[in-house]
């Protein structure tokens, strides 16, 4: 029944940061303090989209870096699939600052893509957002980081990027996806404005040792829907990518 009544809704949870989107419905933005918890957060969402009076959700939910960050790993040789997933949640303990004996408190997501590259949210996070999805008959169909989205690119699937740099209304991240198996990441939490953006890409590119030997594709995604549509953007929301420049 879900799948013929029910609404799609695509939402963006960042820090300081909310967007709603629906069909024939305007985009609704929400920019809470960063500091407001999540929990009050999705309440305010409930509220402003009527959600108690509302038909099913069927909820796609992307993640900024700041709350679900790109966590590389080395994969040793013959190592099973349970123990890819334990050594990549060892690796997102020392980005989350948890203990290593509380990496159960992290969730860990292997890129099906990328070797050596996972995403990682605390337990928390994923809980609340779980339980508030499971509210008023909504059912949660996915729920991923931005990064992977932008990884996924026309821009960059069809060019071979080795690089992907995402300037996010809340973070920066740039992804080294080297065909050598051996990933890099980088994410910084803040409010970059785009020529500050660029100036770090470029000193980053300047340190390192093989930059004019890769190929990346730098891009932004925007809190109002572009004018004109990037085309070798990604597919989700799709009217919110530019290249940055």
């Amino acid at each position: 029944m879900w799948s013929v009544w029910s609404e799609r809704v695509d939402v963006y949870l960042g820090t300081g940061v909310v967007l709603v989107q629906r069909q024939g419905v305007p985009l609704w933005t929400f920019e809470p303090p960063a500091t407001l918890p999540l929990g009050d957060v999705l309440r305010q969402v409930d509220l402003a989209q009527h959600r108690a009076n509302s038909k099913p959700w069927r909820l796609h939910v992307h993640l900024s870096a700041a709350l679900c960050p790109p966590v590389t790993f080395v994969v040793p040789a013959g190592v099973k699939r349970q123990e890819v997933r334990a050594i990549a949640c060892a690796s997102a303990s020392h980005v989350w600052n948890v203990p290593a004996e509380h990496a159960a408190e992290i969730v860990c997501s292997l890129d099906a893509g990328n070797q050596g590259l996972a995403a990682a949210m605390l337990q928390s996070t994923h809980r609340l957002i779980a339980q508030w999805a499971a509210e008023h008959k909504g059912l949660l169909v996915s729920l991923r980081p931005l990064w992977a989205a932008a990884t996924a690119a026309k821009a960059c699937t069809d060019q071979q990027v080795e690089c992907v740099a995402l300037l996010e209304p809340d973070a920066l991240t740039v992804l080294n996806l080297s065909p050598t198996g051996t990933a890099y990441t980088k994410s910084w939490v803040g409010r970059y404005g785009p020529v500050d953006a660029l100036s770090s890409l470029a000193e980053m590119s300047d340190q390192a040792a093989e930059a004019q030997q890769s190929t990346g594709v730098a891009m932004a995604f925007n809190r109002e829907p572009t004018q004109n549509v990037w085309v070798q953007g990604p597919s989700a929301w799709a009217k919110h990518w530019s290249v940055l420049s």
